[in-house]
């Protein structure tokens, strides 16, 4: 039945591609395929690239060919019951796949490099394997249970949205593209250690509820909105970040006296500019009128 299964497969590609010969066919199967195992009883995708994508759902159906449109093709699936089963998804100029809340156990990109934009958020995934997937510059994977991320190969990867997994340490050093940075704690572990000094496109740092006593932006000039509440931060310096537009620093560690110095360390631009520092020791006892002369609204 295997056997079988995968000469249709083969055949549906030969036909929906145009024939190439063999090898082209098998090429053109290597190239594009991803699957994703999940046993819910209703899956729903989403999908863009060019030309047509052919789905095995895993249920012993024939595979089904559908046309990718401009934007993009949204395919769900209803299943009798809620038995394990991976579905294969080939198609060699896929761009964009999301694939959120679908409780998947597994999932294989690994050989779609041609793969931009990734969003995989609320699923049950352990482990993730992006080291082909060169050209993404999209990655959404928050609410796993992944206890580690490796995106040491994703070089061209500008946004990053990873919280609520299990891992306690995130090596951005080979992401220097990245400009927006989403990752927050949310189960049971947390980061104590977040280096962004590499990272010196960013934009938007969001990493509140962990467990950092110190978060180093110096080099991240280009930094607009900062929220690190809910940490143990003692001191924070902003004396670089002349963009800064909005920082949230509340439930922290921070004194009035480190307060004031952050206040100090605040610069005088021309934007709105708000500061949140609730819930800190020297929260009461802070002087904020050394913020509010720079235009910067301070909520207490």
């Amino acid at each position: 039945m295997k056997i079988v299964r995968i000469f249709l497969i083969v055949a549906v590609i030969v036909v929906a591609f145009g024939y190439r010969g063999v090898k082209a066919g098998k090429e053109a199967i290597a190239e594009g395929i991803m699957t994703m195992t999940t046993s819910i009883d209703s899956v729903g995708i989403c999908l863009s690239g060019v030309g047509n994508v052919t789905i095995d759902w895993g249920d012993g159906s024939e595979p089904e060919i559908y046309a990718l449109l401009e934007d993009f093709t949204e395919i769900g699936r209803k299943f009798s019951d809620e038995t394990s089963r991976t579905i294969t998804i080939i198609g060699r100029n896929i761009t964009f796949l999301s694939c959120g809340a679908n409780q998947l156990t597994a999932l294989d990109v690994s050989q779609n490099t041609s793969l931009t934009e990734l969003r995989a958020p609320i699923n049950q995934l352990t482990e993730l394997n992006l080291s082909k997937n060169t050209a993404l510059t999209e990655l959404v994977v928050d609410f796993n249970r992944l206890s580690a991320l490796d995106v040491s190969q994703n070089t061209a990867l500008m946004r990053l949205s990873c919280s609520s997994n299990l891992f306690t340490e995130l090596d951005l050093s080979q992401n220097t593209a990245l400009t927006h940075l989403r990752c927050e704690h949310g189960l049971s572990v947390a980061l104590t250690k977040l280096d962004v000094s590499k990272n010196t496109a960013l934009k938007e740092l969001i990493c509140y509820y962990h467990e950092l006593t110190e978060l180093d932006v110096s080099q991240n000039t280009a930094l607009k909105v900062l929220d690190c509440r809910y940490n143990e931060l003692t001191y924070l310096d902003l004396s670089q970040n002349t963009e800064l537009e909005e920082l949230l620093c509340d439930n922290n560690q921070l004194t009035a006296e480190a307060l004031n110095a952050l206040f100090t360390t605040l610069h005088d631009n021309n934007f709105r500019k708000i500061i949140y520092i609730d819930n800190n020791p020297g929260a009461a006892n802070c002087d904020p009128s050394i913020a509010e002369r720079k235009g910067w609204i301070v909520e207490r």
